[in-house]
């Protein structure tokens, strides 16, 4: 087990480096860490609200069922469901960070496809693009699976 200062710390500068580099903007977006059987998670509105400058006190800590430990549910991201579902299906997974990139969310509203034009992206996927899913209403069920 870590630190719960440190995660929580490590949470907030990341949200504010993410922020400074125009990686996630204010419209939304969260950040989640596992550590064993719990989860630390972004507040709701972190971005809309706070510009990503947040507090550690913030962060909310949850079970890896989203059962609240420190904090209320009532303050916790929408998309949380999508986060304990990737948590509880994928074990090596321990951190989630979902931002809206200026020139992601381009390609997002146009409903289009991202090609790989980069080496370290052919490395990864391939020739495969980055598709669009679905749209689903955000924080449902259907998000999250």
């Amino acid at each position: 087990m870590v630190d719960v200062k440190k995660i929580r710390k490590s949470i907030c500068d990341m949200a504010k480096h993410l922020y400074d580099k125009n990686i996630a903007d204010s419209s939304g977006g969260n950040i989640s860490v596992r550590d064993g059987d719990l989860v630390y998670i972004t507040q709701r509105r972190a971005g809309e609200v706070y510009q990503w400058i947040i507090e550690e006190d913030s962060i909310l800590i949850t079970d890896i069922c989203g059962i609240p430990l420190m904090g209320t549910t009532e303050n916790i991201t929408r998309e949380a469901i999508t986060h304990y579902d990737i948590y509880q299906n994928f074990d090596d997974i321990n951190v989630i960070i979902h931002a809206h990139p200026v020139y992601m969310m381009v390609f997002g509203s146009a409903h289009m496809e991202i090609p790989p034009v980069t080496e370290c992206t052919r490395d990864r996927l391939g020739n495969q693009a980055i598709i669009c899913t679905p749209e689903v209403s955000p924080g449902s069920k259907e998000q999250a699976i």
